[in-house]
């Protein structure tokens, strides 16, 4: 069923309410793991830009890499400012697979890292994790990460993909709703794979592109991430729709 809904609330410096159309979905299954061998893509982002894997859609400076936050000396990808897309390059393989998974590392950002990472806010300044459907023109809602929670936490999840994400043309993407300007409204991603559990023969294993090997950007580092981030946890507790998946989403 799809409903008209009110997100968000009235904020003086940005206006009224607005409206999004969602389409309620059944609850997702339950998470999955692989082994390695059977990957169909995967990303660490240790490189210094987030081509050839990912492309920014929309201005360019509001997505990239770095290293804070960070795990251990890893760097990982972010989006900020503003609204913003970072969407896979390819198409992953995923239409003569029974089933497929994907894992990802997410971080909100926090001002303990200041200018490096910022934490955001609850009005529109939240993250979607999506993938584009079979018909290869809607995008559907993985997770919601929403701006206003606690600065830092992070999220190691992952999520059994749905029958129309098993096509040739899968995509993913990250998507930034808005922010409130230049330093502000940081998200954190990193160690984004999409993987099958079923045996797959060397033979029928898809090539994967190479990353680059440049060195990451570097920043000032940090001792460690904001004592309050749990190691892992599932979507937040208040995401209005942990199970609901927009019937699509702007390109």
């Amino acid at each position: 069923s799809s409903y008209l809904i009110r997100v968000g609330g009235y904020d003086s410096d940005r206006g009224d309410f607005r409206l999004a159309l969602v389409t309620i979905a059944p609850p997702p299954p339950p998470p999955c793991q692989c082994t390695s061998g059977q990957i169909l893509f995967e990303d660490d982002f240790n490189r210094a830009v987030l081509d050839p894997k990912w492309t920014i859609k929309g201005i360019a400076d509001r997505a990239g890499i770095n290293t804070l936050p960070y795990r251990g000396d890893n760097p990982s990808a972010y989006t900020r400012y503003g609204d913003v897309i970072v969407e896979t390059s390819d198409a992953i393989p995923a239409g003569d697979v029974p089933d497929a998974c994907l894992n990802i590392w997410v971080q909100r950002g926090s001002y303990d890292y200041f200018p490096y990472s910022e934490d955001p806010d609850t009005f529109f300044e939240n993250l979607y994790l999506e993938y584009l459907s079979s018909d290869d023109v809607n995008w559907l809602v993985i997770q919601i990460y929403l701006g206003g929670d606690t600065p830092g936490e992070i999220f190691t999840d992952s999520f059994t993909l749905p029958p129309d994400a098993l096509h040739n043309g899968l995509k993913l993407r990250l998507r930034q709703d808005g922010g409130s300007g230049d330093l502000f409204d940081w998200w954190h991603f990193d160690d984004v794979n999409v993987c099958t559990t079923a045996t797959m023969a060397p033979s029928e294993r898809p090539s994967l592109a190479p990353s680059t090997s440049s060195a990451p950007s570097t920043a000032p580092s940090t001792s460690s991430a904001p004592s309050t981030s749990p190691s892992t946890s599932s979507a937040p507790s208040s995401a209005p729709s942990t199970s609901s998946a927009p019937s699509t989403s702007p390109s």
